[in-house]
């Protein structure tokens, strides 16, 4: 059955609109796709780099930078952990860095914890069974906002030597 009225048919399978019934259920569900990625994506644990200034921690303003996560639903299983490897008078340097954590949940400020040389700063976190990972390089007093990487993994050991290489 079809009904007509100010030109446009309503039966299922036909027109409606200049579109068929069946083109609308295709972008109904085109749509549920892209927002259920979306989702999916939202939900991946992740570090966020910041500035010192984005934990609003006052203690923290000297920091090279500040980070968070996102992603975890439970902020209480979120592990974090630094480690510092540089080049110091030609020889490599590794060491672990205190994590500090800020006033606000789920804020973490790194501070220069070495004497001079060239850094970047490996960043590593877990919250449950999701994993993510960053590099940030540092020169002088800060780090190199564009030159920080970002992982859904554990920095490799390949991605830590080409961070290396490309902040000397």
């Amino acid at each position: 059955m079809t009904g007509k009225g100010n030109g446009r048919e309503t039966a299922a399978g036909k027109k409606i609109d200049g579109r068929s019934s069946n083109d609308a259920v295709k972008a109904a569900k085109g749509l549920l796709i892209v927002a259920t990625a979306a989702l999916v994506w939202a939900q991946t644990f992740a570090f966020e780099i910041g500035g010192a200034v984005a934990t609003q921690d006052f203690r923290l303003k000297a920091a090279i930078f500040a980070f968070r996560t996102a992603g975890c639903e439970d902020p209480a299983k979120v592990q974090v952990s630094a480690t510092g490897e540089g080049v110091l008078d030609g020889t490599r340097k590794s060491m672990v860095l205190h994590v500090y954590p800020s006033s606000r949940s789920g804020a973490w400020a790194v501070q220069r914890q070495w004497d001079s040389g060239e850094w970047v700063v490996v960043l590593e976190g877990s919250c449950g069974d999701q994993v993510a990972g960053a590099i940030v390089p540092v020169r002088g007093s800060g780090f190199v906002r564009e030159a920080v990487r970002l992982y859904p993994h554990a920095p490799t050991k390949a991605e830590v030597d080409a961070a290396i290489q490309a902040n000397q």
